[in-house]
């Protein structure tokens, strides 16, 4: 299934990247490396993970306090917003409406 990142979650996960690799050597890439390992699970499981409004998913990244937002469109699925885990939900919920 095709799985495509909407332009705010492209820029939140290029910051965020960008922000660890700042604080660690190669730790901005394994961040990297743990979106693009949600997302092939989204692709092949895009019905496993929590539903938290409507049709809005969420798949917690491994080894980092982030999760990626998405949800079915006609042609696969869309990455809608990166989030952190401790934010206020109302931060997350601006970026859906």
């Amino acid at each position: 299934m095709r799985v495509v990142l909407s332009s705010l979650a492209e820029l939140q996960i290029a910051e965020a990247a960008a922000d660890y690799e700042k604080k660690q050597k190669q730790l901005g890439l394994r961040f990297l490396d743990c979106v693009e390992d949600a997302m092939l699970d989204i692709a092949r499981h895009p019905e496993a993970f929590r539903r938290l409004r409507g049709d809005i998913r969420r798949i917690m990244l491994d080894d980092f306090p982030w999760g990626l937002l998405y949800t079915r469109v006609p042609d696969g699925i869309r990455i809608l917003t990166l989030i952190h885990l401790h934010s206020d939900p109302e931060t997350w919920e601006n970026h859906l409406d």
